[in-house]
Formats: structure tokens, sequence, C-alpha cells
């Protein structure tokens, strides 16, 4: 202001003994920021995208051969086709949780997977009483994306903090 030097000049002028060294600096900063935030969203919106068309056709796709299978175990009182379909080998358990192995498991351990757990939450809900066709792939996937909205949730705090900075 009146032809005097900025404060970031004067300041690059005593610490770097260079007018434009800071200016450099922050502007670098700047583009840092700015690719890293913009990877960030990149990679959770694709993220997101993938876990929507692959887990929700694979959910589907479980639920209805589960249903195939049950009704038609019930029908004919063959609770061994269940317990087949039901049945995960010790071999595919992941106690220590690696996602290599996890991974690497094969589409009817991720049924069975799938299927346990559906059962579990019909069996073992309280609240109301739920029957055999129950939506749980409907279910889960509001469940899921109520879970995502939250994790997201941009509040006015944020975008206050965000045009502040």
């Amino acid at each position: 202001i009146g032809g005097s030097e900025s404060l970031i000049a004067q300041a690059s002028m005593y610490s770097l003994h260079e007018p434009e060294a800071l200016e450099e600096l922050f502007e670098g900063l700047h583009y840092l920021v700015f690719f890293v935030s913009l990877s960030f969203i990149m990679c959770t919106v694709l993220g997101l995208y993938h876990f929507h068309w692959t887990g929700n056709a694979a959910w589907a796709r479980y639920e209805a051969q589960g249903l195939e299978v049950t009704t038609a175990a019930n029908k004919s009182k063959d609770l061994e086709a269940t317990r087949r379909v039901l049945e995960i080998p010790p071999e595919f358990s992941n106690p220590e949780g690696s996602l290599m192995k996890e991974w690497s498991k094969p589409d009817h351990i991720f049924q069975a997977e799938y299927l346990r757990i559906r059962t579990r939450f019909i069996a073992e809900c309280e609240e109301v009483t739920l029957s055999e066709d129950f939506p749980f792939h409907t279910y889960l996937q509001k469940r899921a994306s109520e879970v995502f909205s939250g994790m997201i949730k941009i509040t006015p705090y944020d975008w206050l903090a965000t045009w502040l900075l």
C-alpha cells in the first residue's frame, strides 16, 4: 500500500534474503493442498461409485440365490442344502484381519457370510417380527447410504473454516 513492499515480501527479505521466495513457497503449498484435496475427493467418489455398483449387485445376487435355496429347503425339509450354502470352511476364516486374505476369498464365501448375517439379523430382530423374505439387501443399501452421508456431511462450521482459510 502506498508503494511499500507487502508484509510477505518484507518477511521474505528478512528471513530468506529474497523478496519473492515466501510467495513462491506459499504458492507451492497452495498447489500441494489443492491436489491432495482433489485426490482425496476423487478417490472417495470413485470408491463410493465402485461400492455402489459392485457391492449392490453382489448383495442382490446373494439375496436372490439365498432365498431360492432356503425356500426350496424349507419346502422339501432338506436342511443339508441350507447348511451347504451357509458353510464356511476353516481355511477361509480371517481372525487376524488380513486385507489380502479378505480380498482373495472366493465369491461363495462372501455369499455364505452375507447369508449368515442376513439370517442372524432376521432371527434376532427384537423390535418387530421379520419374515424370511425380508429385503435385507434394500435395508443394507439404505443403512450404508445413511452412514456414508453422515461421514461426508459438511456442516456450516466446516464451510466457515474453509472460507476463512
